[in-house]
């Protein structure tokens, strides 16, 4: 399975990459969203984790292969009701 990028970075850095990745989770979270099978680096993991940790939601990844994951999320009650 090879996965692209619509819109190239002009910074194609892994650190720039997993960050932007990041910053996505982070703003889906922060909106009050779930995930559902969402294309993440394996890579990303540990940042994911602590992402997940701090906006107190559930989460697991599901390994496709050894560059990417299925990301799903899952915020609880409280989290969904300041939404």
């Amino acid at each position: 399975m090879k996965h692209c990028l619509l819109v190239p970075f002009d910074d194609e850095s892994f650190s720039f990459t997993n960050g932007f990745e990041c910053g996505q989770i982070w703003q889906e979270l922060q909106n009050g969203n779930d995930i559902k099978k969402r294309l993440s680096h394996t890579c990303n993991r540990n940042q994911i984790r602590l992402i997940c940790e701090f906006f107190n939601c559930s989460f697991s990844f599901e390994a496709i292969s050894e560059e990417w994951d299925y990301l799903t999320t899952e915020l609880n009650i409280l989290n969904k009701l300041k939404k």
